[in-house]
């Protein structure tokens, strides 16, 4: 099997593994920052899987601005959004933190396991 098919594989399996963990992550924090009812909207789900692996992605390309980027990107969505929510903002802080890296975590795994 060609090199890059392999590559793809590892890829694939490593994003979809770490996307399990953090379904599992995020339960967890949801419940501790919105109590007993855990309402993850489909799209926050979304968004955060597409936001990871934008990043998995640009790591895997040599590319770590891709960090900065959407940090700037998120920060610049919520800034006029929750300003006064000390609970959202630490939800957001904690949440955002957990996700990349979660990202960072499939990139080392990722490394090791198809090479540099």
């Amino acid at each position: 099997m060609p090199l890059y098919l392999v590559n793809i594989l590892w890829f694939t399996g490593i994003f979809v593994a770490g996307e399990i963990v953090a379904g599992i992550v995020f339960y967890f924090v949801r419940r501790r920052y919105e109590g007993k009812k855990t309402k993850g909207g489909a799209s926050a789900l979304v968004k955060g899987i597409l936001e990871r692996f934008m990043i998995f992605l640009g790591l895997c390309n040599d590319l770590p601005t891709v960090i900065v980027f959407f940090g700037a990107l998120k920060l610049g969505t919520r800034l006029k959004e929750h300003q006064d929510s000390k609970l959202s903002n630490d939800y957001f802080l904690v949440g955002n933190v957990i996700s990349a890296t979660i990202a960072i975590i499939d990139y080392v795994i990722f490394r090791h396991f198809a090479g540099s």
